[in-house]
């Protein structure tokens, strides 16, 4: 559970990309932090995977998780 001593870490992201590209390019966000930092709780659509196509399956909710659980091998 979250409590008022918890460490947070909110991170917004903003991209702007030229509107004349003929294909959005590959953007993401790489964050990394020092050990100690592998059990997350969130607050939004869970446990599974849930694109716009498949937010149904979800349910609002808080979860938790570790960094490890929630890793996925996208390709490069």
């Amino acid at each position: 559970m979250i409590s008022s001593d918890s460490p947070i870490l909110e991170v917004d992201t903003f991209f702007t990309f030229n509107e004349n590209l003929m294909y959005v390019p590959r953007a993401g966000l790489e964050l990394v932090i020092p050990a100690g930092f592998e059990k997350l709780v969130y607050y939004g659509l869970g446990e599974n995977e849930n694109y716009s196509d498949r937010t149904l399956s979800a349910k609002l909710g808080v979860f938790e998780s570790t960094v490890e659980e929630q890793h996925f091998p996208y390709s490069q």
